[in-house]
């Protein structure tokens, strides 16, 4: 044990608080993990609740400031919870830091290690014996994975930002390839070669490009680091707070963990940012603010681990966010009750005016005939599948494949989990679907031509076309769940029926706006920033069939519609 300071970031000293660094827990295998221990100057005299942050971020950043610049300090406001009656652990992942062993990117031996920390932690003298975990995205995630191991002390989790399959909600979105994977690489590399722990070197005995490259479909690898297929085993109280903003990301899996677990749950989904870019900073800032905690997380805490009796099971056990409207709604279950299909079809447009490669049309029934072609990669792409306008102004939409409602008469509200049943036709041996479903305003008069109409992205799909095999037993009527194990080329010009899954969303379409849905075989950093996916060598036309015998639809879940 030591109290030694541990390189140049260091968190500005709270009166009342102090912090015990490099405390080592022996895992089970012997690896020593390394931990910084903030708590009560009087934690000898009597005993506190626990909560405990993971990651493999390397704590000696904790000091760093909370901006876009470091999205990695996603810790939360560590001394104001010790200021309230707890201490905060803070640990070193496996391989990183100041933690001995290797990073095997959330590995079975990681997984143990969370076992070990928190009955290690329980242990201690100035310990109730009760523990609980905190922390955003990584710290996050992993919350999913310790509640699986069940280890005896851990009380409750609330897991902020958190996916639970890192196939299908980082790495590989439908099958194809996300570029994050690459950049969450670099920052993970990067920090541990340039970064305060530099002398330590470099022990990542698989990192996440590695990991994307070498692993291609969902195999004994992804398997053994996700906690979908296992989420109904944890029964521990579960408050699970998730962010619209980031459906590339942890959406998903914020709604599918609440879904899943068995115990006491409560689901929170928050605002996401306009724009869109600013969606992962919206969510790092939410997490470090007070008010944030004060409101939503630190209630969850203390009434399950100081036994403070708040009333925060008096709650309804799922409040969102509906954009659109922007307010929170309040519902008994997810999805809503209420909520039912509204199918809306796929048609051919007017083409006029020329605002993308087609102007389709979704309609409330089925076409008798039909179909749309495009080919790629177009040669008016420049920044993914965004053009560059002669104002030097991207546009996203022009050269791209777009299926529009007319104008609402009246207000839509969509909440739930969305579809889209597409049918598909290639001369090519493979090509993805990649869509968007937005809320387009009205077009100003004023707006140039080569400019989109002013549009908000609501939802976001993706699927490889060879990866389009379901899983009879996972998937739902609501939501397709692909197997991505044994991808099946396509045959020239045949006709395919592909189910694509559209991440979970609650919208507000106000009377006036259409509902828009965007199709390509790729995509843009214009609107994904750092979400955008791998555009593979590639070169063909992709065919989308909609008429009578091939029904290719939208599928929303609509509060108080019913389907066709």
């Amino acid at each position: 044990m030591s109290s030694s300071n541990t390189g140049p970031f260091l968190r500005p000293e709270t009166p009342g608080v102090e912090v015990t660094r490099d405390v080592e827990i022996v895992a089970r295998d012997g690896v020593r993990l390394s931990v910084d221990i903030y708590h009560p100057a009087d934690w000898a005299q009597t005993n506190y609740p626990a909560l405990l942050a993971v990651s493999g971020y390397q704590k000696a950043l904790a000091g760093l400031p909370v901006t876009a610049s470091f999205p990695f300090r996603e810790t939360g406001p560590i001394e104001w919870y010790v200021r309230r009656g707890y201490v905060y652990v803070l640990a070193d992942a496996r391989g990183t830091g100041h933690s001995g062993g290797e990073w095997d990117f959330l590995g079975p031996e990681e997984q143990t290690d969370l076992y070990d920390m928190i009955e290690w932690i329980a242990a201690q003298s100035w310990c109730t014996g009760k523990v609980g975990m905190i922390g955003q995205s990584y710290f996050g995630m992993i919350q999913w994975l310790a509640a699986l191991q069940k280890p005896p002390h851990l009380t409750c989790i609330a897991p902020y930002d958190a996916l639970v399959d890192n196939y299908r909600d980082n790495v590989f979105h439908g099958g194809i390839p996300c570029t994050f994977a690459a950049s969450w690489d670099l920052v993970l590399r990067a920090n541990h070669v340039w970064g305060p722990d530099s002398d330590r070197g470099l022990r990542f005995r698989t990192s996440p490009l590695e990991a994307m490259l070498r692993h291609p479909t969902d195999d004994d690898f992804w398997r053994a680091r996700a906690a979908y297929p296992r989420l109904g085993e944890i029964d521990i109280p579960v408050l699970s707070v998730g962010n619209w903003g980031k459906n590339s990301l942890h959406t998903r899996g914020n709604v599918v963990g609440y879904e899943q677990v068995r115990g006491v749950r409560r689901l929170r989904m928050e605002a996401g940012a306009r724009p869109p870019s600013l969606n992962v900073a919206k969510a790092l800032l939410d997490f470090d603010s007070v008010e944030f905690h004060e409101e939503i997380l630190a209630p969850w805490y203390d009434y399950w681990l100081r036994g403070v009796d708040n009333g925060v099971l008096d709650t309804a056990p799922v409040s969102v966010h509906v954009s659109g409207a922007d307010e929170h709604q309040e519902f008994e279950q997810w999805p809503p009750a209420a909520a039912r299909d509204r199918s809306l079809y796929l048609a051919a447009g007017t083409g006029s005016p020329a605002y993308s490669l087609n102007d389709g049309a979704l309609v409330p029934v089925a076409s008798e005939t039909g179909s749309t072609s495009y080919s790629y990669p177009d040669p008016g792409w420049h920044l993914g599948t965004a053009t560059v306008t002669s104002l030097g102004v991207p546009n996203p939409v022009a050269r791209i494949l777009t299926f529009s409602t007319p104008p609402l008469p009246e207000d839509v509200t969509s909440i739930g989990a969305g579809r889209l049943e597409i049918y598909l036709s290639s001369d090519q041996l493979d090509t993805n679907v990649i869509v968007r479903v937005c809320d387009e305003s009205s077009r100003p008069q004023d707006l140039h031509p080569e400019l989109a109409t002013p549009f908000t992205i609501v939802s976001r799909g993706w699927l490889r076309a060879s990866h389009r095999a379901l899983d009879p037993v996972r998937s739902t009527e609501e939501r397709p769940y692909h197997t991505h194990s044994d991808p099946r080329p396509l045959e020239p010009g045949r006709v395919y029926r592909l189910d694509v899954e559209l991440m979970p969303m609650a919208h507000l379409f106000k009377a006036g706006h259409r509902i828009r849905l965007d199709i390509a075989n790729g995509d843009s950093p214009v609107t994904e920033a750092i979400f955008a996916h791998y555009y593979a060598p590639q070169a063909g036309t992709d065919t989308i069939h909609h008429d009578h015998e091939h029904q290719s639809r939208l599928v929303l879940p609509v509060l108080g519609d019913t389907d066709d």
